[in-house]
């Protein structure tokens, strides 16, 4: 084994061999150097943080807008709209001239319509005005879509009022129309066709009966008379032959008469009456209470259909139902910035300057153990003999 060996084996036994009461006394013995660059760190880290320029931040979240059960943007789609529209950059990446910028926008993972916006500005009131910029444009966005559903709805709901109106208007009215026709009109024409058949038709054929029945009985009488003055021979024969048969047809146009009479009489009291008073009935019984069924029910079952469906539509284009999109409570804003995050600078500063001296220590040390140790090696081979070194060097630079 060389010179140069046995130096690095010994300086490794006494690397090996250094406690940690050795390297306490080092790190007394160059405390000084340690709290130094501490110091230094530390007014570097303090003049970055006074030098940046603060961030501020601002944070809201928005409830994307919705129409009854559907948003009126998917959030998946808005989120990368924004993106691209506000040309959200990576993490710390700022322009020459930052005034603001959109730093992130993202999805709630637990809430389906609602979306972060974070923004940062050099002040709070930029941070703000960024983040409402971003808000007022969905808004915007949106708007129109929302305001012509709530136009639609309004249409739909001015035409039901005007149906309702008609309904009390027009409809009513002819049905009260209707009714008053049939009560003043065909029921009182009906009792006066009934009244005028019983009370003038009939006894006006009766008394024609009666008539023919006088007749009848004076031609039968007469007929007697001829029969009696020809046994009597008062009359000549031809004569009353030819009155006979006179008197004959007379007998059988009153016979005819009064059977055509009678059958009147019984048509008009078997059918006529009876199908007028049955025409009042169906009248009374059926179109009249139809039509008021359908003005004191029906009408009013389709009024309040009506207004069923006016209320359905007004609670549909009720805030419940249609709503732009909102940021939910309040921006949050903080009151001081945010970056650079002076506590944590100056602490990594405090720490990397420690850090830095006590490894500067532990280097400077080695590196004086180990010149101590190669000036003792050298001292310890300058003292022996000559002639007993000679040989081992020349073999050793021979070699």
């Amino acid at each position: 084994m060389n010179d140069s060996q046995q130096v690095i084996e010994r300086l490794t036994v006494a690397e090996d061999e250094i406690d940690l009461a050795e390297l306490f006394r080092v790190l007394i013995k160059r405390k000084w150097l340690i709290l130094g660059l501490s110091i230094f760190t530390t007014v570097l880290s303090l003049a970055y943080v006074f030098i940046k320029t603060p961030i501020y931040e601002v944070k809201s979240n928005l409830q994307i807008g919705f129409i009854a059960n559907d948003l009126v943007a998917e959030p998946g789609t808005l989120v990368q709209t924004l993106k691209i529209i506000y040309d959200v950059a990576a993490e710390g990446e700022k322009p020459e001239k930052f005034i603001s910028a959109v730093t992130a926008i993202k999805a709630s993972d637990k809430l389906p319509n609602f979306i972060e916006i974070r923004t940062e500005g050099i002040s709070n009131e930029e941070a703000l005005k960024k983040n409402q910029e971003v808000v007022n444009y969905i808004q915007s966005k949106y708007a129109p879509v929302i305001e012509q559903f709530l136009i639609n709805r309004n249409i739909q709901i001015e035409n039901l009022k005007k149906d309702i109106i008609k309904l009390e208007g027009y409809e009513k009215d002819n049905l009260e129309r209707q009714i008053k026709v049939i009560e003043t009109q065909s029921i009182s024409k009906i009792d006066e066709q009934i009244k005028f058949l019983k009370e003038i038709r009939i006894p006006t054929l009766e008394k024609k009966i009666d008539l023919h029945t006088k007749k009848l009985a004076e031609y039968i009488k007469s007929i007697g008379d001829i029969y009696k003055n020809n046994d009597e021979n008062i009359v000549p024969l031809t004569v009353s032959s030819t009155q006979i048969v006179s008197y004959q047809n007379l007998i059988l146009n009153s016979q005819n008469r009064l059977e055509d009479l009678r059958l009147e009489i019984q048509g008009l009291t078997d059918s006529t009456i009876i199908d007028l008073e049955r025409s009042k009935e169906k009248l009374i019984n059926d179109r009249l209470r139809q039509l008021e069924y359908q003005l004191n029910v029906e009408l009013d079952k389709k009024r309040e259909g009506i207004e069923a469906k006016i209320e359905q539509l007004k609670y549909s284009i009720s805030g419940q139902n249609v709503q732009n999109s909102k940021v939910v409570g309040s921006y949050l804003v903080k009151d001081g910035p945010t970056k650079p995050k002076k506590p944590l600078i100056l602490a990594i500063g405090l720490l990397a300057g420690l850090m830095l001296g006590v490894f500067l220590v532990f280097f400077l040390e080695f590196i004086k153990n180990m010149k101590e140790q190669l000036s003792q090696e050298e001292t310890k081979v300058d003292k022996k003999p000559v002639v007993a070194k000679e040989p081992s060097l020349v073999s050793t630079s021979h070699d």
